[in-house]
């Protein structure tokens, strides 16, 4: 019975060890700080909120990752085994 009691201390020892790590890794990382926006206060402030460089978004992420294959020159077996008599 205490070694039924030592594993299951054992094991919840390690469990909290492993829960503060990941709150200390949240806390120290700094995500839960939210930072409040700038007020726009005059048109020069406007036009430059409008204008400021945004989030960089691609319409296409994997363009320049995906191979130029056509499956059906890959996947036919039978490519080179006939020839035509009349060529």
């Amino acid at each position: 019975m205490d070694n039924i009691n030592s594993n299951l201390n054992k094991t919840l020892i390690i469990g909290f060890v492993i829960l503060l790590a990941g709150i200390g890794s949240w806390w120290y990382d700094g995500q839960h700080i939210v930072s409040t926006p700038v007020p726009i206060r005059t048109a020069s402030d406007a036009v430059a909120a409008v204008t400021s460089a945004g989030i960089n978004v691609n319409s296409n992420p994997v363009e320049d990752k995906m191979p130029e294959v056509n499956p059906v020159d890959v996947a036919n077996p039978f490519k080179d085994a006939y020839r035509n008599p009349f060529e």
